[in-house]
């Protein structure tokens, strides 16, 4: 038997015969691939591959916000696309070097492209800074994430410790399975950034709870514990300068 077809032996020749089989499986297959490509916008077939390049793939950006963030720069950027009309805002993690201390600064304007992991960010003098994290997690996840029934919440043991914290954000390092259901390159080793109430610095104290990953809705990611909900509104990889 070889595949969906099969072979009838006669008496000195053979007969192909298809299998009848229903599209319905067929279906499925067609619409997992379409999931699972989530994320490579503009990607067709071999037969249909061109030097196409997706469209929104760059922004011209200006930077509305820099703060500290321990081993990274918590920037907020607002950008129009240069080609369509897309415009918003969203909230990366750089890595707090001198060279993108250099080219984030406050007011400035600069050209992102939509490439890479997290993307790529150059100042008007061709500084290059990239994002190493992001906070636009509801963004992320509806762009790359596999597809959930929004009434099911799946739950694991996240275990992490704590890298840095201030009077706005709080950041721990660790276990975080769940982060791959957005597609989270290093769910296993990452920086989690939560706001700094007294729920998640209860939750950071603890050094586990259990993650629960949200389909929908504003919180992607929460963690439990018993003072509530602890709201994880970012993810960074690590640098040689985290904890």
């Amino acid at each position: 038997m070889d595949g969906p077809e099969r072979f009838i032996q006669t008496r000195s020749w053979r007969v192909r015969r298809p299998t009848r089989f229903s599209p319905g499986p067929m279906r499925a297959l067609a619409a997992l691939a379409a999931v699972l490509c989530l994320g490579c916008a503009g990607q067709k077939g071999p037969s249909q591959a061109t030097s196409e390049k997706p469209k929104e793939s760059r922004w011209q950006v200006r930077v509305i916000e820099v703060a500290d963030a321990g081993p990274y720069l918590d920037v907020r950027l607002f950008g129009k696309s240069v080609v369509g009309r897309k415009e918003g805002e969203r909230r990366f993690f750089f890595p707090a070097s001198e060279a993108c201390k250099g080219a984030l600064v406050e007011g400035s304007s600069a050209l992102y492209r939509a490439v890479g992991p997290f993307g790529q960010f150059k100042d008007l003098s061709g500084q290059r800074c990239d994002p190493v994290g992001v906070a636009s997690l509801v963004a992320w996840r509806d762009a790359r994430a596999y597809r959930r029934d929004p009434f099911h919440a799946p739950r694991v043991q996240a275990e992490y410790h704590t890298v840095f914290e201030n009077e706005r954000v709080l950041l721990a390092r660790g276990r975080f399975p769940l982060a791959l259901e957005m597609r989270w390159p290093e769910p296993m080793d990452s920086v989690a950034v939560m706001p700094a109430d007294p729920t998640c610095r209860a939750a950071l104290a603890q050094g586990e709870a259990t993650m629960e990953y949200h389909g929908s809705g504003p919180d992607v990611f929460i963690l439990e514990v018993d003072e509530g909900q602890c709201p994880i509104v970012g993810f960074a990889i690590p640098t040689e300068q985290t904890p």
